[in-house]
This record gives C-alpha cells, sequence and structure tokens, in this order.
C-alpha cells in the first residue's frame, strides 16, 4: 500500500511530466501497481540469486 503523502507526490509528478490531472482513485491504481511491479521485480531478482547460490553449492 503507498501512502497518501506519496501518491500526492505521484499525482504532481504526472501533473508536471504529462500535463494530466487524474483522480485519487487513478493515482492510487498507478502508484499500487508501481508497488506491484517492483515487489515482483525483487521477488524475480531474489530467486535468481537463490538459484545461483544453489547451483555454486552442488558444484562443490
Amino acid at each position: 500500500m503507498v501512502s497518501k503523502q506519496m501518491l500526492q507526490k505521484l499525482k504532481i509528478i504526472i501533473k508536471d511530466e504529462y500535463g494530466r490531472d487524474l483522480s485519487d482513485s487513478e493515482v492510487f491504481e498507478i502508484g499500487n501497481g508501481l508497488v506491484r511491479y517492483f515487489k515482483a521485480l525483487k521477488r524475480l531478482n531474489l530467486s535468481k540469486q537463490f538459484a545461483n547460490m544453489k547451483k555454486h553449492t552442488n558444484q562443490t
């Protein structure tokens, strides 16, 4: 979950960069989508690191 403060910052960034005024619900969806995306990237990276550790452990 993204804090209200971070959502307001995101809303300002979108307005400044893209000239779009979004509703709070639109910004909420975008913000939480970004969080889910980066959580998935983190899990992917951790699973790759674990696979590499397991590979190196099995080689010794």
